[in-house]
């Protein structure tokens, strides 16, 4: 059995390490449960004044990827690390890893930082928010997505799940 565990540096003397020191921590923090699926739910944590978003995996991903390739928690880790060397703004990471039994996946989980003043653009519509009639608002917010998506297309990287629910948006004007 291994367990890879690893805290981003900005997070490792700081007064919440503790509780994102282990996988065990990780998967002990008690929140705000805000989803579920067969194989990992999200809790979002305050600790301090800030927001953790905790996303647990407790199944490697579906059909084959459970058995070989990376994890979907892999997946997602090596993702954000990604679109970080891109230079494209992402949730900071302040925690992830795995354990692996028998070389199998076990469970493991993704710990990030809350993006102060953001919501996803899915939020906006269902709330019919006066930002969606906005022409300059919506502009510059297809802008910087169509830019940050051909940055990840230069580099090869295809994103299957470019939703509004994918997307978070800064509120002001």
């Amino acid at each position: 059995m291994g367990t890879f565990w690893h805290i981003s540096e900005q997070y490792r003397n700081t007064s919440m390490a503790d509780a994102f020191s282990t996988l065990d921590h990780a998967f002990s923090i008690r929140g705000n449960h805000l989803t579920h699926s067969p194989i990992s739910r999200l809790i979002k944590v305050k600790i301090e004044d800030r927001f953790y978003y905790v996303k647990l995996y407790t199944g490697g991903g579906k059909r084959l990827r459970r058995y070989v390739g990376r994890s979907r928690v892999r997946g997602e880790w090596e993702n954000l690390l990604f679109f970080m060397k891109l230079g494209i703004p992402t949730a900071k990471l302040v925690a992830y890893g795995h354990e692996l039994r028998w070389g199998l996946f076990k469970r493991g989980a993704l710990i990030t930082e809350a993006l102060p003043d953001t919501t996803e653009m899915a939020g906006l519509a269902r709330e019919d928010s006066p930002l969606l009639k906005n022409r300059a608002w919506i502009r510059q917010v297809a802008r910087q997505t169509a830019d940050f998506t051909r940055r990840l297309h230069d580099k090869g990287f295809i994103h299957n799940d470019l939703k509004w629910r994918n997307i978070l948006v800064t509120c002001g004007e």
